[in-house]
């Protein structure tokens, strides 16, 4: 399937704009949410100024009470890499986890910014049924990587 994940509710669009606004704030640029039926992008969204877009986004919002999910699957990852690299610009995976946020870089426009080590995980959050592909082969980010701003 390409395109945005069909198991995606209301309320995660909602959870991922809570944080692209964070990072937007943040680097004090505009952002763009992906459409929820969009077959263009896996990804969730991306920054731009004056009209060129600055940085590539996925986000994973954790409820309270749980750590956060530092696996990126390995689709997504291959977008934010393939789009910065083409487009000479950063790709982040903007997480939540007790109600603080941070980001990691995945790419900086000209590499990868860490080693890749690919693990077969994930699982279902309770709010939804389970989706086929709900645990798959991802990317583990090392939580080093991960900036927390708030």
């Amino acid at each position: 399937m390409s395109g945005r994940h069909r198991g995606e509710t209301p309320l995660s669009r909602k959870h991922e704009l809570k944080l692209i606004r964070a990072i937007a704030g943040y680097m004090g640029v505009d952002y763009g949410q992906v459409p929820p039926d969009s077959g263009k992008y896996l990804i969730d969204g991306w920054l731009h100024k004056n009209g060129r877009v600055v940085a590539w986004l996925e986000c994973k919002w954790t409820s309270d009470g749980s750590r956060c999910f530092a696996h990126l699957n390995a689709p997504k990852f291959a977008e934010l890499c393939l789009l910065a690299a083409l487009y000479k610009c950063h790709s982040y995976y903007i997480v939540r986890e007790e109600g603080k946020w941070g980001y990691a870089i995945i790419h900086d426009g000209s590499r990868c910014m860490f080693d890749r080590e690919v693990r077969i995980t994930g699982g279902t959050p309770a709010h939804r049924p389970p989706n086929d592909d709900d645990i798959e082969p991802c990317v583990k980010i090392p939580k080093s990587e991960i900036t927390w701003v708030s």
